[in-house]
């Protein structure tokens, strides 16, 4: 009589196939050998298990390849979990390093216990009954990747709206002893509503780590220091823009907010 992998090892099997493309097989198998022969039905390598008319092998030994992420330690507890607890029921028992958890009532079921061998494989066998003809995948969070998903990346902050050019056309933003048209808080009062403008470019300056960086040094007067910070701003995020250095114009204001 000719005989066949059970159907729900041939879906285990394609499984880890799928999963683990690159899976080392050195130690896979399912038919036995000589020595299982030896052991008759004693053995679900061997095809004793008949359903209407075709005989069956109802154990699968599947390679241990913890390189590629194929831990059958993590697996066979995963296993353990949807047979105890998720409804898996066409498991008959594992073997995987030295110990056997079997689900039949009658063996400890669900328990890890002391077995022999199978340290390079695990062995899964399944019911002989018509159980082994279901073809279902089997749901196993390392063959179907129901874990929990990794949190999503929080969202980049959003830019701050940079502020409105507070400036009339053709006036800029420079040494408080310049023209009437640059603007650089002059000692008076009738410039101290520019103050509060200049002091946020020197903040801006000062955060990029282009200004000195201590309190204070953002007093809303533009000076030589100013000057050299605002010339520092342009030499980098404007060298290709910029022909006037030390002063800023409406475009150096747009560009230093945006950033």
């Amino acid at each position: 009589m000719s005989y066949l992998l059970a159907p729900a090892l041939v879906t285990l099997r394609a499984q880890f196939d799928q999963k683990f493309p690159n899976r080392s097989k050195a130690s896979d198998g399912w038919i036995g050998d000589a020595a299982h022969r030896a052991q008759g039905s004693a053995s679900d390598h061997n095809p004793w298990v008949v359903i209407d008319g075709q005989a069956y092998v109802t154990a699968l030994d599947i390679t241990n390849h913890p390189a590629i992420g194929l831990d059958l330690n993590a697996f066979t507890d995963q296993l353990q979990v949807a047979c105890r607890d998720q409804g898996e029921n066409r498991l008959k028992y594992a073997i995987h390093r030295a110990l056997l958890m079997d689900t039949r009532p009658q063996y400890s079921p669900y328990r890890w216990t002391q077995s022999s061998g199978h340290w390079s494989h695990a062995h899964f066998s399944v019911h002989s009954d018509r159980r082994l003809l279901d073809p279902r995948p089997w749901n196993i969070p390392m063959l179907t990747g129901t874990s929990a998903p990794a949190p999503a990346p929080a969202p980049a902050p959003p830019k701050p709206a940079v502020p409105a050019w507070p400036l009339s056309a053709g006036h800029w933003f420079g040494d408080w002893r310049g023209p009437n048209a640059q603007h650089g808080g002059a000692p008076g009062s009738q410039y101290d509503w520019e103050r509060p403008h200049i002091r946020a470019i020197q903040v801006k300056l000062q955060q990029l780590g282009l200004a000195p960086g201590h309190a204070g040094w953002a007093d809303g007067r533009w000076d030589p220091a100013t000057t050299d910070a605002m010339a520092a701003f342009q030499r980098k995020y404007r060298a290709n823009q910029t022909t006037i250095w030390g002063k800023c114009y409406s475009d150096d204001w747009q560009h230093l907010f945006s950033l």
